[in-house]
């Protein structure tokens, strides 16, 4: 959000100036990576994508190389600034609700036949821009583009690199935000759609500003945070009086009648905002004009260091050290956990499809744990505080905040780390050994290398190899062991595979490509959350699809295996056409809410990996990898965000499997048009189930992790599928038999008393002495989805299944207002903030809250 109705002054004022492009022929010009997004892509946003669930528009590469090369050919040489970790945020669920009645709204009107007005709802409630920052990296990285993550603001970082006496960007294209931060003018658009001579940009001067409003830049500053920006709201007495309009001339006469913001505060103010506004305001006022950048020496500093308070990491958290803060600006990992253990708080957005079922809310909160886990693994060995921090995390999701007007406090559940990886011993000669050397480093190779004998997992046992030159593809290898340790695949003290893990070895092959070696680990997890299967979930809605009538006229049955077919395909994707076009085909609701589940693993494991990475990272290491070599390894960490692996999931690949299913090659035909090729889609999605899936439930089934019906439904669906074309049906080896009764079924830690990467399991489960899955439903019992069962039946089993998953609710204490009664100032307040994934599009973001803020943030 913007600085309050800032542009909208300037635009009113004639404050915007125009010049030629060619006057910019010769500079680096410094860009806002968010900014520059917005922009890129507000004239050709792909509105069909949201309902899709997909993050990344597939014309987003192409845009991206017309507006490098239009720079390149004015002379300009481009360097763009991600955002790294992110501070509190004032609100950091403000706008949620309105984003997910906006987004039903939209499927209401795309059902009305209205879908233009559904494409705008859509549009506007999309992917927030920093989920697209890993692929934008890659391609920048790629196109041979300078580029970092600051540690913190984008803004405060670019405000440094401008006012530096060595000039290393000479211009900003940005948000007036960045004036703020000290930067005297900034441009704001740039005309690339012209190619010619004629081309233009629009820049603004902030000087102009201050003068035309008689403020001084103090002032200014303060008037900003008043009128409300992205870090916190509107002051609210500025908006609430009816009789009283918020504009900036009727601010700016304020400061001069009163000189200073903590004036206006005082001398204006109601109930609600006495006594929790003013600790807000000093804190942001703080993080603006001292805020940690990146020095040109390398370090993290904050801008004013002369007059920055001493207790900084009240506002910023603890400082990451050095190793980790090299990863993180040069594009080797993202900030999201990091962001959590800064603030001991993980955020969840909602999906695309609101997230309105039982299931995914425990889901959530089953996939929390292990997030929390991976952070405090990662800060373990970091500054005492960090670890600290991490003790205990706040989980925050979205279905735990009231609506607006809140007339009840906000709720969290608290999840504390269940344990610490194990050490890895894994050098050069062990990859060489039992992967088949440095290059060949891959999820389903480490693996096969831990399947292949009882000797490769042995030698992993020990303290890490720690050698000075730490190879990409050791770091890489040891990020993989220990998130498949983190996940139930591994076990800790032998490093043999578990159950889970031998039956994910016997689908995989040394061949297989990561994305489809991501998907089965990812059907892995569905199975073992019951979560696969081809009957409805708790909450459906009418079909969406030109199709969608078609299919209801089918039986019952073959909808099931339409249904089962068309959510496995979900963990692949489509290859897009080239030159890309934007997707204009059908859409499906219901399947978007499978999507979802595999969306929310795929982010939730590369977040993990994220964290794996650092936490195997050897600082006398880091310094030797070189700035471009870190895109490298992100690009192939398990789950990156980029197209066609498994970090950018969305409905898409279903979608069309079952146009194909229901209306056939007629269908496919008409969707060519927005893919490569629908017919090589269906193939992989045809050797997944067939060759990977059908023997991957078999086995799970085999082993007591999951109900043999469970197994049987996904082959009974090949089978149908393979009768239908005349094909053999697929018949599954069985490898991986019963594991040991030892009362964990899954052979691998156990959380909560429950199974390895399942939900704890009930009491009852424990008492009675029953083999159970990963669900916990009794191996040879009937799964609920069995059996015909009334709506109301399935939504009270899903909500005794959340029940059973959820931690204990904890209530945050009411403020005095909620109380009915007036408070008393303490002199600090709580700040919340928001991770990489938080806010903007609301699509499953997360990140942390802040501290207790210090006296010295008032001065």
């Amino acid at each position: 959000m913007p600085i309050r109705a800032l542009d909208a002054y300037i635009k009113e004022k004639y404050l915007l100036n125009k010049e030629f492009v060619s006057s910019l022929a010769g500079t680096r010009l410094g860009i806002d990576a968010n900014y520059w997004l917005r922009n890129l892509t507000r004239a050709k946003h792909e509105v069909r994508l949201a309902p899709l669930g997909a993050t990344l528009p597939a014309t987003l590469r192409r845009l991206i190389e017309t507006d490098v090369a239009w720079m390149r050919a004015k002379g300009i040489t481009p360097l763009v600034v991600f955002t790294g970790i992110k501070i509190p945020r004032d609100a950091p669920f403000k706008g949620e609700h309105a984003r997910i009645d906006s987004r039903s709204a939209a499927w209401d009107m795309y059902a009305a036949g209205r879908h233009g007005s559904a494409g705008s709802n859509w549009a506007a409630t999309g992917a927030p821009f920093y989920d697209m920052f890993p692929f934008v990296m890659h391609v920048l990285s790629e196109l041979g583009v300078e580029f970092l993550r600051a540690p913190y603001s984008a803004w405060a970082q670019l405000a440094y690199l401008a006012n530096h006496p060595a000039q290393p960007v000479h211009a900003v294209y940005a948000g007036t935000d960045v004036f703020m931060f000290g930067v005297d003018r900034v441009v704001t658009e740039l005309d690339s759609a012209n190619t010619t001579a004629g081309a233009t940009f629009t820049w603004v001067d902030r000087a102009a500003v201050l003068a035309s409003l008689g403020l001084s830049r103090s002032q200014f500053l303060d008037a900003c945070i008043l009128a409300g920006f992205d870090w916190i709201e509107t002051y609210t007495p500025l908006v609430s009086d009816p009789n009283w309009q918020f504009t900036w001339p009727t601010l700016a006469s304020l400061f001069q009648t009163l000189g200073l913001g903590l004036a206006i505060i005082q001398n204006i103010h109601d109930d609600a905002s006495r006594f929790t506004y003013p600790d807000k305001f000093a804190r942001v006022r703080c993080a603006v004009k001292h805020h940690l950048v990146l020095t040109t020496s390398g370090t993290i500093a904050p801008l004013e260091p002369a007059s920055a308070p001493a207790d900084l990491h009240e506002v910023f958290g603890p400082r990451p050290p050095a190793h980790a803060v090299r990863a993180l600006v040069h594009g080797g990992v993202g900030p999201s956990l990091i962001n959590s253990a800064a603030f001991a708080a993980l955020y969840e957005m909602a999906p695309m499809c609101n997230g309105e079922t039982p299931e995914f809310h425990a889901w959530v909160r089953r996939w929390a744990q292990s997030l929390v886990d991976a952070a405090n693994a990662m800060v373990g060995a970091w500054d005492p505080r960090w670890a600290a921090n991490t003790r205990s995390v706040a989980l925050r999701p979205w279905f735990l905040v009231p609506p607006p007007p809140n007339p009840h406090p906000p709720q969290h559940v608290d999840v504390a780390p269940a344990f610490n990886l194990s050490p890895w011993s894994v050098g050069k000669a062990w990859i060489e050994k039992y992967v088949g050397g440095a290059s060949e480093v891959s999820l389903a190779k480490c693996v096969l290398a831990l399947a292949a004998s009882d000797e490769a997992a042995a030698e992993t046992v020990g303290s890490p190899v720690a050698e000075a030159d730490q190879a990409r593809d050791q770091l890489l290898a040891l990020t993989i062991f220990k998130l498949l340790e983190l996940r139930g695949f591994v076990d800790s003290t032998t490093h043999r595979l578990t159950p889970w893990g031998r039956v994910l070895a016997t689908s995989l092959a040394p061949t297989d490509p990561a994305p489809l070696a991501e998907s089965l680990l990812i059907q892995c997890e569905l199975l073992r959350d019951n979560l696969l299967h081809g009957h409805a979930h708790s909450k459906t809605y009418a079909g969406t699809g030109p199709l969608a009538g078609a299919e209801s006229s089918l039986d019952p049955t073959t909808r099931a295996h339409i249904t089962l077919l068309t959510r496995a395909a979900c963990a692949l994707e489509p290859v897009p056409a080239i030159p890309a076009v934007a997707w204009d085909g059908p859409v499906d609701r219901n399947l978007l809410t499978h999507a979802s589940f595999v969306k929310h693993a795929a982010r939730a494991l590369h977040d993990a990996a994220d964290a794996m990475l650092v936490h195997s990272l050897f600082p006398s290491a880091a310094v030797k990898i070189g700035v471009a070599e870190f895109p490298q390894i992100a690009a192939r960490v398990p789950f990156a965000g980029l197209p066609g692996a498994a970090g950018d999931k969305s409905a898409t690949m279903g979608v069309v499997l079952r146009e194909f299913l229901v209306g056939g090659d007629a269908e496919l035909t008409r969707l060519a048009a927005f893919l490569a090729d629908p017919k090589a889609d269906v193939d992989r999605v045809r050797t997944l189930v067939d060759g990977k899936l059908v023997p991957l439930a078999a086995n799970a089934a085999s082993a007591g992790l999951v109900d043999p019906k469970v197994a049987d439904a996904i082959r009974d669906a090949a089978a149908w599928w393979a009768k239908r074309e005349g094909r053999a049906a697929p018949v599954p080896v069985v490898a991986v038999k019963e594991a040991a009764r030892s009362g964990n079924s899954n052979g691998g830690r156990t959380r909560n008393g429950g199974s390895a990467g399942g939900r704890p399991r009930k009491a009852s489960e424990h008492s009675s002495g029953a083999n159970t899955n990963g669900g916990g439903h009794p191996v040879g019992a009937a799964a609920p989805w069995d059996e015909e069962l009334t709506a109301a039946e399935i939504e009270a089993f899903a909500k005794r299944e959340a029940a059973a998953a959820a931690a204990p609710v904890v209530v945050e204490k009411p403020t005095p207002q909620q109380q009915g009664q007036q408070g008393k100032d303490g002199g600090h307040g709580h700040g919340h903030g928001h991770g990489h994934k938080q806010g903007g599009g609301g699509s499953g973001g997360r990140g942390g809250r802040g501290g207790k803020g210090g006296k010295k943030h008032r001065k």
